[in-house]
């Protein structure tokens, strides 16, 4: 159907990865609040790329 092509994927999987990253650097330092921030951020980032790499499957 309208699943991401595998760049799409990668796209994804690079920016969760960094996001990631960035939310375990936080986390060492402690900073609960940041370390959420970042999580739920990167989740809404990789939610919006799942969709505009997949048109066919919004309703």
């Amino acid at each position: 159907m309208g699943e991401p092509d595998e760049s799409g994927y990668k796209k994804m999987y690079f920016m969760l990865f960094n996001r990631i990253s960035d939310a375990v650097t936080a986390l060492d330092a402690k900073n609960v609040c940041l370390t959420r921030a970042i999580l739920c951020s990167a989740q809404q980032e990789g939610e919006e790329l799942y969709l505009r790499e997949s048109p066919d499957e919004k309703h």
